[in-house]
């Protein structure tokens, strides 16, 4: 099975300025792998098969996933990792970190997504002050992120993971993507600030880039749909249909099908399953495949390797042409919902 990312990509990387904020959108990089915060428990789910595949490709190819040829931009295999990409779905302002002190390296953002539910999900570009590529990949080991509030105090996101991406054949370290949820990251003088060794790289000007989601109430609580996946209240059928699923041989399989209003479907797959029994809980999904089944069958590296990104990558929703999302026996009509 071939999956076409070359050609999906390519409006998506034409740089334009003066793109209203109504229509920038973009995702970036996954959830945390796996971590506990407070009374959340935070669940990262991959195939057994898959995972121990990946594990000698890991150790093969430096890093599948995080690493990418000379000369191409970070952004680029980030970028790969998703679907539904649109030429309106991106924010293509770059914003120049200022450093404190005086900074060695530029670090660059990119692209960034930031819903209003809280996801958030951003890449960097890092260069030394000259100009040149950094061959010091230790310093990937150095990252941490936070952001400060109006008053520049110190604020942690709830959950976030920070990644160095190197270059293939782990040479360089080329860039940093960020991927963050539940913080309260949206308010005005609010900024990102990366740490990467004794350099402090702080990002302002930080908006929105999608206003819309859709909510669907019931006594039981809210459940939300943005770009890139639900946000569920703890009582809600949809949150305990799939903790139920957690921990059984279902929780592999595909889960939900997402029906859009010309009529085409989509199978998806649980990517990430992240809260507690008393907490919302954040769960995203990835387009279903059949990567199981062919790694179980031999199949080789080569054969699989597009699969594999697809397999693995974030379903974005194209909040304007979806007409349902049901999981299991559970009904998420857009008809039914509020949009706001």
């Amino acid at each position: 099975m071939k999956y076409q990312y070359e050609d999906s990509i390519k409006d998506v990387l034409k740089i334009q300025k003066d793109v209203s904020d109504e229509w920038n959108q973009k995702i970036f990089g996954n959830l945390p792998a796996s971590e506990k915060n407070d009374n959340k428990t935070y669940f990262y789910l991959r195939k057994s098969v898959a995972c121990a595949f990946m594990t000698i490709v890991v150790f093969l190819f430096g890093g599948i996933g995080i690493s990418y040829a000379a000369g191409v931009k970070p952004i680029r295999t980030i970028l790969d990792q998703f679907t539904q990409k649109n030429e309106n779905d991106i924010n293509k302002d770059t914003l120049e970190g200022t450093t404190l002190p005086a900074p060695k390296h530029k670090l660059d953002m990119s692209e960034y997504y930031l819903d209003n539910l809280g996801y958030g999900y951003m890449a960097f570009s890092l260069s030394t002050n000259d100009g040149e590529r950094e061959n010091n990949i230790a310093l990937g080991d150095s990252l941490e992120a936070y952001y400060t509030d109006a008053d520049h105090k110190r604020k942690e996101f709830v959950s976030y993971e920070i990644s160095p991406v190197y270059s293939e054949g782990m040479e360089y370290f080329d860039g940093v993507q960020l991927s963050f949820y539940g913080s309260q990251f949206m308010a005005d003088n609010e900024d990102i600030v990366i740490k990467m060794g004794e350099e402090i790289f702080k990002f302002s000007d930080i908006k929105i880039t999608q206003p819309h989601y859709y909510e669907w109430i019931s006594s039981e609580g809210s459940v939300y749909l943005s770009g890139v996946g639900l946000l569920a209240a703890p009582d809600t059928p949809v949150k305990n249909y799939i903790s139920s699923l957690i921990g059984t041989d279902k929780d592999t399989e595909q889960i939900a099908t997402v029906t859009y209003k010309d009529g085409h479907q989509e199978c998806l797959q649980l990517n990430a399953f992240c809260g507690g029994e008393h907490s919302e809980t954040v769960i995203q999904f990835s387009p279903w495949t059949q990567l199981q089944e062919h790694l179980e069958e031999g199949w080789t590296w080569e054969e699989v390797a597009e699969e594999w990104k697809y397999n693995f990558s974030i379903y974005t929703f194209a909040l304007d042409e979806i007409s349902k999302l049901q999981i299991g026996d559970i009904v998420l009509d857009v008809a039914e919902a509020s949009y706001r």
